[in-house]
């Protein structure tokens, strides 16, 4: 068992939303197990140039500034884990979930019931009011609880990270649109929601999939793509659609971006990485996929399990 500490602060500068709000709330759930308050600095940059405040509801979080998140690293207190997501220093522990519960929990509880934690605290998480009514309003439009959703992710970072990650390129259009026509071969009337963040990649599919295509409308900033880690959308506009995402009835995601993963922790829904399913030879592929669809049907019923005791209590 890892030393106890008595608080946590998590400080967090660079990385997009998912991948912060993924720490976040791994943490969040340590901090329950450990029975100690979490403080959170969250500042912006370009891959998340909007404080959680104006994203969230954030009555219930600790929140600190940068001035205050120094302080406490200066005074080296022991019994205080400082965890960062900053440029100028090395990530110092873990993010994800499975990898802080090995690194802290995993003498002191199973990792089932260490991802109750992680996802009451991700349905604990909601978005602002006039963000909430956005999502509700338009899911109930355009029916996207039955659309297979579609993530593609080609602009900020993709492919750095991807690299950094597989060792390959990221998946293209075309492994997306393979996979598109499958469902239409077995339905044809499959709609799909699609969550894009790269204007060229949202008029391609709109002109192969017309009326079958059901999109957010957002923003672009064309000039963004010309710059490294930044965002064509604002991270309102995401938020909607990571929501958005999460309400369809599976998801087909670039598995090199934590916000397809996120959407299918959210719904308690099925989701298919698209490079698993690409370039594997068709045997390796039902094999991958059988994995993947394991994990996503654990995610549904822990994720259905949380919201009827959310329910309850409220």
């Amino acid at each position: 068992m890892k030393q106890h500490y008595n608080e946590i602060v998590c400080w967090m500068e660079i990385f997009g939303l998912c991948n912060r709000i993924r720490m976040l709330i791994s943490y969040q759930a340590l901090a329950e197990l450990w029975q100690v308050p979490l403080y959170l600095c969250w500042e912006s940059d370009p891959a998340c140039p909007e404080h959680i405040s104006n994203l969230y509801q954030t009555s219930s979080l600790n929140l600190i500034d940068k001035k205050k998140a120094e302080q406490l690293l200066l005074e080296q207190r022991k019994d205080r884990l400082v965890v960062f997501l900053r440029a100028e220093v090395s990530c110092n522990v873990p993010t994800r979930p499975d990898r802080v519960y090995r690194h802290f929990a995993k003498d002191i509880i199973s990792f089932r019931e260490f991802f109750k934690l992680y996802l009451k605290y991700l349905h604990l998480l909601e978005p602002l009011p006039y963000l909430k009514e956005k999502i509700e309003s338009f899911a109930d439009t355009f029916n996207v609880q039955e659309t297979i959703g579609i993530h593609v992710r080609l602009s900020d970072n993709v492919l750095s990270g991807f690299r950094k990650v597989y060792g390959k390129r990221p998946p293209t259009i075309s492994l997306y649109q393979e996979k598109m026509d499958e469902y239409i071969k077995e339905d044809d009337a499959v709609r799909f929601f699609l969550a894009c963040d790269n204007v060229d990649s949202e008029k391609q599919m709109i002109e192969r999939y017309s009326k079958r295509i059901v999109i957010f409308e957002k923003k672009y900033d064309t000039q963004q793509v010309l710059k490294k880690h930044c965002r064509q959308t604002s991270v309102q506009d995401a938020l909607v659609d990571l929501y958005l995402l999460a309400k369809t009835r599976e998801i087909i995601f670039d598995p090199a971006s934590s916000f397809g993963e996120m959407a299918t922790w959210i719904g308690g829904i099925h989701g298919y990485p698209v490079c698993i399913i690409g370039p594997f030879p068709p045997i390796l592929s039902k094999f991958l996929c059988r994995i993947v669809k394991k994990i996503g049907s654990a995610c549904e019923y822990f994720s259905n399990i949380l919201k009827k005791r959310i329910s309850k209590n409220s």
